[in-house]
């Protein structure tokens, strides 16, 4: 679970050629980037950049997002309603 949690992340990021499948491949790219200290700085460049766009990391959003799904399973209980809950996306805004 750990691996896809950590793909899903790198995949979110836009920087899915950190991903890798094996311990192998793994080590490889450790060293790859170990060995090149220009692109591990465009690499941790990217990732800083994109950590601080990311919906991913944005908790205040996530939160929003939380409530207002909370909100809508409420409304559909009251309602007396079942069934498979919506929730829109949040505007760019957040709400």
């Amino acid at each position: 679970p750990a691996s896809l949690a950590g793909d899903s992340i790198l995949q979110t990021l836009g920087m899915p050629e950190l991903i890798t499948r094996t311990l192998e491949e793994y080590e490889e790219a450790a060293v790859a980037l170990a060995l090149n200290p220009e692109r591990l700085a465009h690499v941790c460049g990217r990732l800083a950049s994109n950590v601080k766009s990311s919906p991913v990391f944005d908790r205040d959003r996530y939160v929003r997002h939380l409530d207002r799904c909370f909100a809508l399973i409420w409304e559909q209980t009251v309602a007396g309603e079942r069934g498979t809950i919506f929730v829109p996306a949040l505007d760019s805004d957040g709400r």
